[in-house]
Parts: C-alpha cells; sequence; structure tokens
C-alpha cells in the first residue's frame, strides 16, 4: 500500500503501467475472442490491415478500452488500499445537476461546432508543409475509420455502436483522465484548475487529431469543472456519453434518410446568432451549476 495523495508523481507513473500492461492483454485478449468469432485464417490479413474487418475490429475496439481504461483505474484504486468507487468519486448526485447536465450539452452543441470549424481552418507556416500535410494525413485515417464504423444498417448495430462508441469511452474515459489524471495533476499542482485544464489537454492530444484538438480539449475542461462542482464523476460520464451518443444518433438518423455516410459529418456554418445564443445558455446553465454546487456543500 501507498500513500497516493503524497506520492502524486508515483501514482501517475503506476496508473501509465497498468494502462500499458492491461492494454496489451486485453488487446491480445481482443483478437483471440476476435478469431474464435471469425476465424483464425484471416488474422493475418487483419494484422496487415488487407481488408475492413469492422466486425473483429468491433471486438478489439471494446476489448481493448475495457483494458486501457476501465480496468487501470479500478485497479489503482485497490493497490492504493481504497475504495474504487470512493476514489473515482462515485457519489450519488442530485437530479438537479442531472438534468442541468442534459441541458448543457444540448446547448453547447453550436457552440462546439463553432470550434471544429475554427479549428479545421487552422493552418501551419509554409516551413510546416510537411508537418501539417502529415496531420491531415492521421486526421483522414482516423476519421475514415470511424465512419466504417458508423455504418448502421439497422437498429441492432445502432445499439451496438451506441455500446461501443458512446457508453464504454464514456466511462472509461472518464474513469481515467477524470476520476485519476484530474486528481493526480490537481493534487501534484495544488490547483484544481490547473489540473482540470491539464487533463484537458492529455485527454485531447491522446486522441491524435490535431484538427479536433481545440474541441475536444474544451470538452475536457468542461467534464472537469461539471466533476468539481458536482462531485460526482456519474455527471461527467452523462455528459460524456450524451456527447457521443449524440453523434452516433445524427449518423443513424441521417442515413435512415439515405444521405452517404461520407457527407454526414461534413460541418456547415449556421448564422452568427445561433452561436451567440448557443454560448449565452451554455453559461447561463453552468452558472446556475455552479451556484448549486455552492449551496450544497454548506
Amino acid at each position: 500500500m501507498f500513500q497516493m495523495q503524497r506520492q502524486p508523481a508515483f501514482t501517475l507513473a503506476l496508473l501509465v503501467v497498468l494502462v500499458l500492461i492491461n492494454g496489451l492483454i486485453f488487446t491480445a485478449l481482443g483478437m483471440v475472442i476476435g478469431g474464435f468469432v471469425y476465424g483464425f485464417n484471416e488474422l493475418s490479413d487483419f494484422l496487415l490491415d488487407t481488408g475492413t474487418h469492422l466486425g473483429r475490429l468491433r471486438i478489439l475496439q471494446m476489448s481493448s478500452s475495457f483494458g486501457m481504461f476501465v480496468l487501470p483505474p479500478v485497479l489503482l484504486a485497490k493497490i492504493g488500499g481504497k475504495s474504487w468507487a470512493n476514489y473515482l468519486q462515485l457519489n450519488p448526485v442530485s437530479n438537479f445537476f442531472l438534468w442541468t447536465t442534459l441541458l448543457v450539452m444540448l446547448v453547447s452543441i453550436p457552440t462546439l461546432e463553432w470550434t471544429v470549424i475554427l479549428n479545421q481552418k487552422m493552418h501551419l507556416p509554409d516551413g510546416f508543409k510537411g508537418i501539417e500535410q502529415w496531420m491531415h494525413h492521421k486526421e483522414d485515417l482516423a476519421s475514415e475509420l470511424t465512419r466504417k464504423l458508423l455504418i448502421m444498417p439497422n437498429l441492432g448495430m445502432l445499439f451496438i455502436n451506441l455500446l461501443m462508441l458512446a457508453l464504454l469511452p464514456a466511462i472509461g474515459e472518464e474513469f481515467i483522465f477524470r476520476g485519476c489524471v484530474q486528481r493526480i495533476l490537481s493534487q501534484w499542482t495544488k490547483s484544481h484548475h490547473v489540473g482540470i485544464w491539464l487533463t484537458a489537454i492529455v485527454f485531447s492530444a491522446i486522441h491524435v487529431q490535431f484538427f479536433g484538438f481545440l474541441p475536444r480539449m474544451l470538452l475536457g475542461g468542461l467534464l472537469g469543472y461539471l466533476l468539481f462542482w458536482s462531485g460526482s464523476l456519474y455527471v461527467s460520464i452523462l455528459a460524456h456519453f450524451i456527447n457521443n451518443a449524440l453523434v452516433v444518433m445524427v449518423f443513424y438518423y441521417d442515413q435512415r434518410k439515405g444521405l452517404p455516410v461520407g457527407q454526414i459529418d461534413r460541418l456547415e456554418p449556421n448564422a452568427w446568432y445561433i452561436y451567440l445564443i448557443s454560448f449565452v445558455l451554455t453559461f447561463a446553465l453552468l452558472y446556475s451549476f455552479y451556484r448549486n454546487s455552492i449551496r450544497s456543500k454548506k
């Protein structure tokens, strides 16, 4: 046992080790399960990326996500001799915080979309054109894979994607980023605000999608403050799930209307007043959330 609050650097290093070890184990496990389901004779093609193998990829995605994000925080708390639920701040929360979180995520959509459009217009100086082309290439590969996974010909595939792309990431990423990294960095820097924004930067950077860095960082900051003010990780998990689930639902709805998948995620700018209304409503709801958090702690 060790005192995690007194050794944030060691705790962070241990968390990274747990992520790497469990990520390797559960990635291998996902490949084995995929082999039993789809056949081991196609495993070499899958490893060489010579086919789509989306069913096998979904199994691998869910298995590796569980191993990298869900399990390490639980093990970290156990190693520290703590209740994992208490360590991750899985505390009861009032209905006010839950409903306000839902409203915040809905009304903030145009604001976050504006940051996406702004980030996509980013250009590096002429001397870094090669780096910018590499960044675009990485972004295109990630987008192409996401679009393939978001092909949903039926309701069953919609529920699978809600589990794989919304619920599991919401739980796992909140466990590890807000539940662990934010706590550790806040203790290390002795500032909740610094811890929240450092975690948001790491949260965005870990996705390795450069032209979505700004909106993902702002989302990470929002999730961090929702946890800090409410005192419950359930709130940030809910917000994260809503954010991801809305994307999945929009893709499903537009596919049912017959739109090509490649055209669904192309954002068109809204009128300026839409962004203004979204920003004002988001700010008002967050301020109400903050004021109620102060009153609830008295």
